[in-house]
């Protein structure tokens, strides 16, 4: 195992205590919480700061770089907290763009962020108008890329954004199978589920229903800004897909 410091792998002269890695592939960042032993409070003499970057690795597994939030010292014991998305994607930002497409929008928020940019899968869009309008980057491009059926992360320096139809098409890289003893959970909220969505914006509207989940009840999300009716009805459907695609949930341990 490596944990790697502004650079400097410090695993040889740290004393971890506990590490918890949480990854995920939509909504949330990565992060990371490490706590280390520390009774002759060394870690306070170092100095760690907000921003740093650290990686934790193991074999093929990687966290990649995360970006410190919080140092917390307490007896004996001194924990770092880090996340993969740089803080200052979470400041509000005003813009205003004319004739841009999603992958220019994607691009131009990785680069003010110090992040490069991929995608996987993605149709890029072109939109007539958009603003921003103190939202935070973060939140206006994951919102904006919901309404195109796709789901946006931030990995090892990478702003990723992905559409999820096609990926989900993939082929599974590995079975997960649950032994007689391991532990599991799953369940299937039905109440929670909708059977259309109806987006409106200005003079613009669309609504599309998906008749196989058996639910009269419409989804209505806050006013967007469209361009015309065939735009409506597309992000009303991926809207639609987003929302019904919780009712199954679950979890599972080996």
């Amino acid at each position: 195992m490596k944990l790697i410091y502004e650079g400097a792998d410090i695993l040889a002269g740290v004393s971890v205590n506990q590490c918890i890695v949480e990854m995920y592939a939509e909504k949330r960042s990565d992060r990371i919480v490490i706590r280390f032993n520390d009774p002759q409070l060394k870690w306070g003499k170092w100095r760690p700061e907000r921003g740093d970057v650290v990686e934790l690795s193991e074999g093929p597994m990687s966290t990649g770089a995360m970006y410190v939030t919080s140092m917390q010292p307490s007896n004996g014991f001194y924990t770092l907290h880090a996340q993969a998305m740089p803080e200052s994607m979470t400041a509000g930002t005003y813009k205003s763009w004319g004739e841009v497409k999603l992958k220019q929008l994607g691009q131009e928020v990785a680069s003010r962020h110090g992040l490069a940019y991929e995608s996987y899968g993605v149709t890029d869009r072109t939109y007539k108008y958009l603003a921003q309008r103190g939202e935070p980057d973060i939140s206006f491009l994951q919102f904006r890329c919901q309404l195109e059926g796709c789901a946006v992360t931030v990995h090892d320096g990478k702003l990723v954004v992905y559409d999820e139809a096609s990926m989900e098409r993939q082929a599974p890289e590995e079975t997960l199978r649950v032994s007689i003893d391991g532990v599991y959970e799953y369940s299937e909220s039905q109440h929670d589920i909708y059977g259309s969505c109806k987006v409106v914006g200005g003079a613009c509207s669309g609504e599309y229903a998906d008749t196989s989940v058996g639910s009269s009840r419409v989804l209505i999300p806050p006013k967007v800004d469209l361009n015309d009716s065939d735009e409506a009805l597309r992000f009303a459907r991926n809207l639609l897909r987003l929302h019904n695609k919780y009712r199954c949930t679950g979890y599972m341990r080996r």
